[in-house]
């Protein structure tokens, strides 16, 4: 893929990934949200908190583009029941910056006070890259090519097919 570097040093977007990991929360039958001080990110709003998408057992994800140069987005993590989204347990401690610049990976952990007695302790990483047009427009292009109709009228799945592609590199 096309770096910065291969675009003349011009990184135009941001690619952000933040990750929280933790065995008990299925079990809890929470779900993780993001919200923070940006109107994208629901700002301060808990109703407003974007849901995190499992990716794999124990670990959960939300990720997006945002522009290179944006002011610092401030943020935490929350739970919300499933079963009543109403009342959420936001994540202990000071808000998490967000700000621009260089490729990172930052981890560390957040803590959920689920009752007196009882917390919990998640770990969370935060990976931002900076993306030239040029990967935009190969993950579009890759994207739009594996778009495929749904069983559910009106959405699409994404399929990536791995044998062509398996079949594409012999």
């Amino acid at each position: 893929m096309a770096t910065a570097a291969s675009s003349g040093g011009v990184s135009d977007h941001q690619y952000v990934s933040v990750k929280l990991e933790s065995s008990r929360l299925a079990a809890l039958d929470l779900a993780p949200h993001l919200f923070g001080s940006h109107p994208a990110a629901g700002s301060w709003d808990p109703t407003k908190a974007l849901p995190m998408e499992r990716a794999a057992a124990a670990i959960w994800e939300l990720s997006c583009v945002l522009p290179s140069r944006h002011e610092t987005l401030d943020f935490k993590l929350l739970l919300k029941p499933k079963a009543d989204s109403s009342e959420c347990i936001v994540e202990e401690g000071p808000n998490r910056p967000l700000g621009c610049g260089s490729n990172q990976v930052e981890m560390t952990d957040a803590v959920f006070k689920l009752t007196e007695k009882d917390s919990l302790e998640c770990k969370v990483w935060v990976e931002t890259e900076m993306l030239s047009p040029f990967d935009l427009a190969a993950s579009w292009k890759a994207h739009q090519e594996n778009l495929q109709p749904s069983r559910v009228r009106g959405t699409y799945d994404v399929v990536m097919n791995t044998e062509t592609e398996a079949r594409d590199e012999v």
